[in-house]
């Protein structure tokens, strides 16, 4: 599985006040370092409740410990630019 280098999106209210309320964002040279699991934090619970006939299962399966991810982030927004322009 490839996960991506490179995330883009517009955040805002569009077409109000000519996209002052807008900003794009954009994350690049997105980097992963290995994830370490948690396969002894898997905890199973199995309970009955009054009136159901059997028994339920509750299963938590917190399996990702920790994982960290590092990028660049790059925020454009008009209403900066606007205030700055001469």
């Amino acid at each position: 599985m490839n996960l991506p280098h490179m995330i883009e999106f517009d955040v805002g209210y569009g077409d109000v006040l000519w996209n002052l309320l807008t900003a794009h964002v954009s994350w690049s040279d997105i980097t992963y370092k290995d994830a370490i699991l948690d396969v002894l934090g898997i905890r199973i619970d199995f309970f009955g409740e009054e009136g159901y006939v059997g028994q339920k299962v509750h299963v938590d399966f917190p399996f990702i410990k920790e994982w960290g991810i590092s990028a660049y982030q790059e925020v454009e927004n008009d209403l900066v630019g606007w205030f700055t322009s001469g």
